[in-house]
């Protein structure tokens, strides 16, 4: 259903934290699978690796040879011997141990990690971004009173995965080639001698690092609207970035206080389980003096505790999301439309 803008909605507030606030905890509370889809989009992904290369036997027997050899060079002429013998000596056997590893397994060996390091940042990547569409989509069914649900998030969060992770990771890679930018200027600035050429420098640093700042506080606050345009709007990342742009420098206050609220009420609540089992050891440490059987009781109760509150903090840091997600949804909800006229105002 679309809802046109009239003249009374622009002179009424955008949003009021205390309605937002209450939408969405009334959403998360009825849709309990978003606290899923916000465990996932703050999970991260761990992988395993084997080595799938046969080697030739009699290398591999070298190696081993040389390892049982070690202990029985030890055994054979005391730990004290050991101990103080010649670095010659331990750089000898060193080598002679290296020595029977064939070069092109270190070679082979480093091409492995370099592979494996790059596949990690590239499923990492495109985790991140069908993760964020996966709660971007159930958040999005549940404003419209619809019934989220794993499945069909899950297939409509895939084909948002290439502009997300688009967006997620290009940007980023050109404010870090800025503040490198700045370091190299810093450095060249340090080490030329020319008064008038630091001067120089030094302004076209503090230029730099300017728009490199004004780059990162607005890519922030531009890509908490462009990830919700790319999946309402099904835009492409670039586009997105631009759009939440538009709606962002529009919106930098109110998005900043409604971000500081946020980050307060998140430290807030993820701050209770650790204040109660911190309360409880240190409560049991100082009673030890005067009881000491409830000081030990309390220290005991207090380690016993810690794992099911890291179990309840991990749980409460996917319903955190799942929340924020929700508030920030139905922010851009009440603006669709408003601030960027080629984005589709009211609802799909």
């Amino acid at each position: 259903m679309n809802r046109k803008i009239t003249a009374m909605d622009n002179k009424l507030p955008d949003w009021e934290i205390g309605k937002l606030y209450n939408q969405a905890w009334n959403i998360i509370k009825k849709y309990k699978v978003l606290w899923i889809f916000g465990l996932a989009s703050g999970a991260s992904l761990s992988f395993n690796f084997n080595l799938p290369f046969n080697f030739n036997s009699d290398k591999i027997k070298d190696v081993k040879e040389n390892f049982q050899s070690f202990p029985g060079e030890i055994a054979s002429g005391g730990l004290t011997q050991v101990l103080g013998a010649s670095d010659s000596q331990v750089l000898e056997l060193l080598s002679n141990l290296f020595s029977s590893v064939p070069f092109y397994f270190y070679i082979i060996l480093a091409i492995e990690i370099i592979t494996v390091f790059i596949l990690a940042i590239i499923i990492g990547i495109i985790s991140k971004a069908w993760s964020t569409g996966l709660l971007l989509e159930g958040v999005q069914t549940s404003i419209l009173n619809g019934i989220p649900n794993i499945r069909d998030s899950s297939e409509k969060a895939f084909s948002h995965t290439k502009s997300l992770a688009w967006l997620q990771t290009v940007p980023p890679l050109v404010l870090a080639v800025g503040f490198l930018t700045i370091s190299i200027i810093i450095f060249i600035t340090i080490i030329i001698p020319t008064t008038i050429v630091k001067i120089l420098l030094g302004l076209l640093s503090i230029i730099t690092f300017g728009v490199v700042l004004y780059g990162s506080i607005y890519y922030l606050l531009s890509e908490i609207w462009a990830s919700r345009i790319v999946v309402l709007e099904k835009k492409s990342g670039k586009e997105s970035l631009f759009r939440g742009y538009k709606i962002a420098r529009k919106k930098t206050w109110a998005m900043i206080l409604l971000g500081l609220v946020n980050i307060i009420l998140s430290m807030f609540i993820l701050a209770i389980p650790v204040l109660i089992i911190i309360g409880i050891i240190f409560g049991g440490m100082l009673t030890s003096g005067q009881n000491q059987s409830l000081g030990i009781g309390l220290f005991v109760i207090g380690a016993i505790l810690v794992i099911p509150m890291i179990i309840a903090m991990i749980l409460l840091g996917g319903i955190l999301n799942a929340f924020k997600a929700t508030v920030w949804s139905i922010a851009y909800n009440n603006i669709r439309g408003k601030y960027d006229p080629s984005t589709s105002s009211g609802s799909e």
